[in-house]
């Protein structure tokens, strides 16, 4: 059994659930460069992505971006998802994007791309790694099917050239496909090891019989502390993502009014934290009736996770029906409101009741069935908690780092020695 201690010669491929315009993802991805940056100083890394970001990549010098297997793997229907804000949709371009997802979808797609040129240059970059993370978050879930394949391939990639991995952060959905359910949780006993976001996954796993870390989310792990400051001139901040028409402007309308009663003369910041047409159609739909009942806003459309943050950490309050503006904004110290409309038991609704409880805000959740006066209640009964928050927030955050930091700094004494070369390349014990 061998160790590395001079990590400059050690080579760490990570993938996960990042690249598709949805900013909160890229909080996973920066939080987890980090971890690995502070436990294998010096490493190579190489972060694999559906779309490098050029922001992000700006900020990590020293990291080298690559196409993820998702990219070949999806056909290019992953459009069909998230709708970017910088191309026109029409009616042809939606009906052959949705034809594509249908496809990419299918197993028979999966084994005529699995060998594609694309694939096995990747082949190559895995093959001398010395340690290979999938990374988080939520992406494990059979509503998209050909992303879980995507990513089972890189592990096996991984897994044939006896590169040891681990998965880190991950939620896993409820799976009732019996062959994919078994296909993943192969997987998972193949790993050195496994952390879990949510009591869930968990769960899931512990009845596979398949031993798992129960952490927060890794963004959380991006400690970050500032002075209280109970300002009513700061804005209160909405992310509200929902399609359906009716519940936006029901929501909107609650909020206003919470706005007017709570006598603040800033305006609402309507967030977006994800590029996609259909969070920029909610997101007016949400202004419009703000509009309507003369409540002072605007729309903040950031171009990367940097300016997402600096948009939440200026809020007294954020409301939001996206998980990681709840993330980002709490671990500022930014009291937060869950809209959890999703379906009970659903991987979305499960990953928002675990952090809600996991941050001591359980009670601090709304969706359609909550009433008005109970919701604007809980709204005013959130801000007078907002010291308390503040005060709890980066003890918990620092609880999480240090937890991620044992967990990633013992995942080379995992290893097993492989016969190292002539040359001095580094290899992890």
């Amino acid at each position: 059994m061998e160790y590395i201690e001079d990590f400059k010669a050690m080579k760490i491929i990570i993938s996960g659930g990042w690249g598709y315009g949805n900013l909160g993802d890229d909080a996973i991805l920066l939080a987890t460069l980090d971890l690995l940056q502070q436990a294998y100083e010096g490493a190579e890394i190489v972060a694999l992505t559906y779309s490098p970001d050029p922001l992000v990549r700006d900020r990590y010098p020293n990291v080298r971006f690559a196409r993820a297997a998702h990219s070949v793997l999806d056909w290019g229907s992953s459009e069909a998802m998230f709708r970017r804000l910088d191309r026109h949709y029409g009616l042809l371009n939606r009906v052959q994007l949705k034809c594509r997802e249908a496809i990419a979808n299918s197993e028979l797609a999966y084994r005529i791309r699995e060998n594609d040129p694309k694939i096995l240059y990747l082949q190559r970059e895995i093959a001398d790694a010395d340690l290979f993370v999938m990374a988080g978050g939520g992406y494990f879930n059979e509503h998209w099917a050909s992303n879980v394949r995507a990513h089972l391939r890189e592990v096996d990639l991984a897994r044939a050239h006896g590169v040891p991995y681990a998965l880190l952060g991950q939620t896993f959905g409820a799976f009732r496909d019996a062959a994919l359910k078994q296909r993943i949780a192969g997987t998972m006993r193949g790993a050195q090891a496994i952390a879990v976001r949510d009591e869930f996954s968990h769960r899931d796993l512990a009845a596979l019989q398949i031993d798992a870390a129960l952490i927060p989310d890794i963004a959380l792990s991006g400690v970050r502390t500032r002075p209280f400051e109970a300002d009513a001139e700061r804005p209160v901040g909405l992310i509200l993502n929902n399609g359906n028409e009716a519940f936006l402007a029901r929501m909107a309308s609650v909020f206003a009014r919470f706005v007017a009663d709570s006598g603040s003369g800033a305006p609402v910041d309507v967030i977006m934290s994800r590029r996609w047409q259909g969070d920029l159609e909610a997101s007016l739909t949400v202004q419009h009736v703000l509009n309507q009942h003369r409540i002072e806003n605007r729309l903040v459309l950031p171009s990367s996770v940097f300016d997402l943050e600096s948009a939440l950490a200026r809020c007294r309050l954020v409301i939001s029906e996206n998980l990681h503006g709840l993330i980002v904004a709490a671990r500022n110290q930014v009291p937060v409101v869950a809209v959890n409309d999703y379906p009970v038991g659903s991987p979305n609704h499960r990953k928002f009741d675990s952090f809600m409880s996991q941050i001591g805000s359980e009670r601090f959740c709304i969706d359609r069935e909550s009433e008005v006066g109970e919701t604007l209640d809980l709204l005013h009964a959130r801000l007078a908690s907002a010291e308390a928050f503040h005060a709890f927030m980066p003890r918990f955050c620092q609880g999480v780092r240090e937890d991620y930091l044992r967990f990633v700094r013992g995942l080379r004494h995992a290893r097993a020695a492989r016969p190292l070369p002539a040359a001095p390349l580094a290899a992890c014990a």
